[in-house]
């Protein structure tokens, strides 16, 4: 199988494709085999990064094709079995669809474009003096990752979560929290409570994943969160009515979910059935009152999202 082909297949690809299609392939995939969504297991993790690197040759391979013909490249036919194949008109080698300079000279094009956009990015987006804070790439919403915004007004600075089983991720406009910003502070016949240690501002979006064990207590469940000042003031807690939270629970579509701060936004989270009974004592032993409710998805491995509400804009 030659490089062109295999890097169709690698990115889910069919020729003909336009440039659009191989970048928004490419990017699915990074957020699906990204090695931060294995950090629990060390083996998962290894295994994302080998496949990690195998879609980013396939895309530097059909980007590098797309560069170089001007044109959507074809898949190579297969090499005869002639001896002495005649040479190809176009220059390129029986090993490969395009020559390996070609290849070398785009890819370092394209690592130098990043590389400047990166900077330029950064020092937008840091006062002076101070370093960058993790990002997302930023794109129309419609197509791609919620482009990122100038920070609104600190509305929380940490938060509290009660979970029955357990979060396994959050994300914070679209990147993973660090492990070093959650801290465990209770469980209790396995259900678990954290406090995260994160900066909510206006317009920022969470997304927690959370999970479920339906074989213990009768398949009883729960998910209670809120968001405080530095302070303690609670300034925001998980519940049905105002339609900022949401919920997922379609794994094909949670990269998106992740990405993108309005996606699915109308889908709305759900009323627990068999809620677990001492959730809100939890929470309110920990806050003093607890004015939030449980909230779930419709799966036992379900993803919730937290919209905070943007800032009205000036008359």
């Amino acid at each position: 199988m030659d490089d062109l082909t295999r890097a169709y297949q690698v990115l889910g690809l069919t020729p003909p494709v336009s440039a659009e299609q191989v970048k928004r392939a490419y990017r699915d995939l990074v957020k699906v085999w990204h090695p931060d969504r294995f950090g629990h297991d060390e083996r998962l993790q290894q295994a994302a990064q080998e496949k990690l690197k195998e879609i980013n040759g396939a895309y530097e391979v059909l980007l590098a094709g797309l560069f170089a013909e001007g044109t959507t490249p074809a898949p190579e036919p297969a090499p005869d079995s002639s001896p002495n194949p005649p040479p190809d008109p176009a220059g390129r080698t029986r090993g490969g669809y395009f020559n390996r300079s070609v290849v070398g000279l785009t890819i370092a094009v394209v690592l130098l474009l990043a590389l400047v956009a990166g900077v330029a990015w950064r020092a937008w987006r840091s006062p002076a003096g101070t370093t960058a804070s993790a990002s997302h790439p930023a794109s129309k919403a419609s197509s791609g990752p919620t482009p990122e915004m100038p920070p609104g007004k600190l509305i929380a600075s940490q938060m509290l979560t009660v979970a029955d089983d357990f979060v396994v991720e959050v994300y914070q406009n679209g990147r993973r929290l660090p492990d070093e910003k959650r801290n465990l502070v209770g469980e209790t016949h396995g259900a678990t409570t954290e406090q995260l240690t994160l900066a909510v501002h206006e317009g920022d979006w969470l997304v927690f994943n959370v999970v479920n064990d339906r074989f213990r207590w009768g398949g009883a469940c729960y998910f209670g969160a809120a968001g405080m000042d530095s302070r303690g003031n609670v300034t925001f807690v998980s519940e049905r009515k105002s339609g900022q939270w949401s919920s997922c629970d379609d794994p094909g579509a949670v990269p998106r979910f992740i990405a993108e701060a309005d996606y699915l936004a109308a889908d709305a989270v759900h009323e627990i059935p068999n809620v677990w009974s001492q959730g809100d004592g939890e929470l309110s032993q920990r806050l003093g009152k607890w004015t939030g409710e449980p909230i779930w998805g419709t799966n036992r491995n379900t993803w919730l999202k937290y919209r905070a509400p943007r800032a009205s804009p000036a008359p």
